[in-house]
């Protein structure tokens, strides 16, 4: 009997240490890790960037890595506001944007540099939308609600950056690029048209009203949609208008 007692008692602290073992491996993989990654190709590559939060700081952490022929490298690394987020935004050349927003409140573009370490801040009060060559549309503040964007042409390679005001719908199109501009109290709006570092710029379009502008969108290069509002009776009236140019 005490033989098979002893027999019991070895496999059972067999067990215990095997799963003692297996708790500790298994809570030791980085799970969490990687539960918000983008997947980002430029020049050949491929990287991941991750974002984690650090709850004790009330701060969030970003992780840009460099997939390798033995796994990940980590190549760059950075700790923001906790209420504030990242994305990845475009390349140009050796480098990758990235802006760090807290929506309504800053919008701060950052790089890095393929073949080098750690993110660099490149302008504050920056979110580049898209390029064309060294040319990119972006917003310098971004409205929250149906208020007008503020828009810039930023040169990539100068690192200069050509306002445009406040409006709604830039976009490429073409070898131009549309936008509407709009006056602080909504009721003027212009149609323009530009080449892509802002020069030749052409109004195509003069927009009066008695109502409040907003939400232009461009259906084609001829052709605009928005809305005009008011209130009237303390009550609130809207409707969808289109411009042709």
């Amino acid at each position: 009997m005490n033989t098979v007692k002893k027999k019991i008692l070895h496999y059972g602290m067999l067990l215990g240490i095997g799963l003692f073992l297996f708790f500790l491996v298994a809570g030791a993989q980085p799970v969490k890790a990687f539960s918000n990654t983008t997947t980002i190709s430029a020049n050949g590559k491929t990287f991941y960037l991750t974002e984690s939060s650090l709850s004790s700081q009330y701060k969030n952490n970003s992780k840009l890595y460099l997939k390798t022929s033995y796994g990940r490298k980590l190549v760059a690394s950075m700790n923001y506001d906790g209420d504030a987020g990242i994305s990845y935004s475009l390349s140009y050349g050796k480098k990758l944007y990235f802006c760090v927003e807290s929506s309504g409140l800053y919008y701060n573009t950052y790089t890095y540099t393929i073949g080098k370490k750690g993110f660099q801040k490149e302008r504050n009060n920056l979110k580049l939308i898209e390029r064309r060559g060294k040319n990119a549309i972006a917003y310098i503040h971004e409205a929250t609600d149906v208020g007008p964007n503020r828009y810039c042409l930023y040169n990539l390679s100068s690192r200069k950056c050509k306002n445009l005001g406040y409006g709604y719908g830039i976009k490429f199109t073409g070898k131009r690029v549309y936008y509407v501009k709009v006056s602080q109290d909504l009721k003027q709006a212009q149609v323009i048209r530009c080449n892509y570092n802002g020069s030749n710029k052409k109004v195509l379009k003069k927009l009066k009203s008695s109502w409040r502008m907003s939400n232009f969108r461009f259906v084609n290069a001829h052709k605009v949609r928005y809305r005009i509002s008011t209130y009237y009776n303390w009550q609130y009236k809207s409707a969808n208008k289109t411009a042709k140019f």
